[in-house]
């Protein structure tokens, strides 16, 4: 007998309030009423469909990966909360062509430096870099030295600074990229933090 034949025939006798030494499935099931045949059977399926994706879920590592991602992300946006970007100043001269030439305006970008950040996963067949793809929108990634695709990465978009000026500071967005590798690292994945200036 099936362990899932067993468990359905302990599920009947509980909600049936009867015995089931020497009673079949198909006799305990008769017992019931048809609407509550039919909702036992759903309900029953729906356990076990629930009860199967876990299993593969937990087979595929799918669980601990969003456990380390998840820990990432929580440490990367940790450091760029705490990361203070130094102001940089623009200056607009009176002739663009000349930096001698009188200055007209000035600026104090509070972010320091434009640029971008990114998390580079340099095995991109591997289940961190699926999971990555899937979970936190990772793009095949282009190695410029190499010119051509190496792996996987992941965008540095603190979540304090969407919809601000500090969207575009470099430090800020690197530390949030060194903050998700380490963690990444630690856990023995390979993953390295990298960005350019704007």
């Amino acid at each position: 007998m099936t362990i899932r034949r067993r468990e359905m025939r302990k599920l009947l006798g509980v909600k049936l309030n009867v015995d089931i030494t020497g009673k079949s499935k198909r006799e305990l099931l008769d017992m019931l009423s048809p609407e509550d045949k039919t909702d036992f059977l759903s309900h029953f399926k729906h356990v076990e469909k629930k009860e199967r994706a876990e299993k593969r879920e937990e087979k595929s590592g799918k669980s601990e990966l969003k456990d380390i991602f998840a820990e990432a992300s929580n440490n990367a946006e940790a450091k760029a909360l705490s990361c203070s970007p130094k102001p940089m100043a623009v200056q607009q001269h009176k002739n663009s062509l000349d930096d001698g030439s009188p200055v007209e305006k000035e600026w104090l970008v509070a972010g320091g430096v434009c640029g971008f950040g990114y998390v580079h996963l340099t095995n991109g067949r591997s289940k961190a870099s699926r999971y990555a793809k899937e979970y936190f929108g990772a793009k095949p990634h282009y190695d410029r030295l190499a010119r051509r695709t190496r792996g996987v990465s992941i965008s540095a978009v603190p979540k304090f600074s969407k919809g601000s000026p500090l969207i575009q500071s470099y430090e800020i967005n690197m530390a949030w990229a060194k903050g998700f590798a380490d963690v990444l690292v630690k856990h023995g994945i390979e993953a390295r933090a990298d960005g350019w200036v704007d």
